[in-house]
């Protein structure tokens, strides 16, 4: 049985192959060297001559997020796994609308959704109640698949990587090279995707950290001496 996102598994429920779907990625580079003062002559020459900067943007749509259906999810709703060995993503069924997710701060639960397990403030659905109201348990008989790996598509998520280099001349063969490498230069927070789970309705939406990969801005720095 596949589910729409690809994944595949024994009986009913959907496997959690797939859980790297992403729709759409970009990168783009760049390597650019200022063509100032190329000789180095004189003392302005060595200082504004020799630089180079490289920047690196990503960019991704979000991968799938599982809507979970707590304890009796994962395993035997169809009776496909044996729990003690493995599991499988068996996702609550989509009803009604679910909005893509975006950030949403301060945001004052309307109900038991996301009315707590929110340490940041921050909720990917602006009403998590409308949302968690839009999804149900699965029902034997009803139900011919799980959803894949997924209901829905998590947050989207871009970053800019940058390096800098000044290559110094001292003569024919003596030279030093200064480079600094910056990684998330802009500092960018990217939000992990929150819990869905029906059956855990107060973290419903809750943002609590930020995406693995996606650590704050890092700064390495290095000289290379060449004669």
């Amino acid at each position: 049985m596949y589910g729409p996102n690809g994944g595949n598994g024994g009986g009913a429920g959907a496997g959690n192959s797939g859980g790297f779907d992403s729709k759409f990625q970009f990168n783009q580079s760049l390597v650019y060297h200022l063509p100032f003062y190329k000789d180095q002559r004189g003392i302005l020459g060595h200082i504004a001559g020799g630089w180079g900067i490289a920047p690196l943007f990503t960019a991704q749509s979000g991968f799938p997020v599982q809507v979970q259906i707590g304890s009796g999810g994962n395993c035997q709703s169809f009776g496909e796994m044996n729990c003690g060995s493995g599991a499988t993503n068996e996702n609550a069924v989509l009803v009604g609308p679910a909005p893509s997710f975006s950030i949403n701060n301060g945001v004052t639960a309307l109900g038991t959704c996301g009315k707590s397990g929110n340490n940041l403030g921050v909720n990917a659905f602006a009403d998590p109640q409308a949302v968690c109201n839009s999804f149900r348990r699965l029902v034997l008989g009803v139900d011919t698949n799980t959803g894949g790996t997924g209901r829905i598509y998590g947050f989207s998520r871009w970053n800019l990587d940058m390096s800098i280099t000044k290559d110094t001349k001292f003569g024919e063969r003596l030279g030093l090279t200064y480079y600094a490498l910056f990684t998330n230069v802009l500092n960018h927070f990217q939000p992990n995707d929150p819990t869905l789970d029906i059956d855990s309705p107060g973290s419903w939406g809750a943002v609590t950290g930020a995406a693995l990969g996606f650590d704050p801005r890092q700064l390495e720095m290095g000289v290379r001496i060449r004669w």
